[in-house]
């Protein structure tokens, strides 16, 4: 355990992080739009974490409006940050209640996803939060719909509130096949 927390740490101080078992800039999956700052750490067991910066912050915006990426790669694992159900264009929650803003979380995923050659199978793990379980049956008939091989492990939540006053967020972590 002690091996894995120090790349897992560093991958949140900052933004984006590519692991090599072998020497820097050896890893095998790399994110896209990445500037040219390479940082390596020593990480125990001669392994090397390469910590690159990622531009621009947001896929969907291309701005640099809040302190977390939209998804750091580590190793052959992309981490993605939860995602709202807010349109990017407007920036704001879509029309038609809980099934729009359902669905556009999910949309949101996919571009991520999409960004980094990644696919909804790819997934090994999702995280829901929900501010009602009253939706719990709406969100699996949505999320079902973007899966057509098999359904990563998955975990739903009821939450006090969400971020910008959502109903929905979803976390996820996806497998390269590398």
């Amino acid at each position: 355990m002690k091996n894995l927390l120090l790349p897992v740490l560093l991958s949140f101080a900052l933004p984006i992080a590519s692991y090599s078992s072998t020497m820097p800039g050896k890893s095998s999956f790399k994110p896209k739009n990445i500037t040219s700052k390479v940082f390596s750490v020593k990480a125990p067991q001669n392994d090397y974490l390469e910590i690159l910066e990622f531009a621009p912050d947001s896929l969907k915006t291309g701005k640099q409006s809040r302190p977390y990426s939209d998804a750091v790669a580590l190793g052959n694992t992309l981490y993605i940050s939860g995602q709202l159900g807010i349109d990017p264009a407007s920036n704001k929650f879509p029309l038609g209640g809980f099934d729009a803003e359902a669905t556009q979380a999910m949309e949101n995923l996919a571009v991520i996803l999409k960004h980094n050659d990644l696919k909804f199978d790819d997934l090994v793990s999702v995280t829901i939060y929900l501010t009602s379980m009253k939706n719990y049956e709406v969100v699996n008939k949505i999320y079902s719909g973007y899966f057509r091989n098999r359904f990563p492990a998955r975990v739903c939540i009821a939450v006090a509130e969400l971020p910008r006053n959502a109903r929905i967020e979803i976390a996820a972590i996806a497998g390269t096949k590398n």
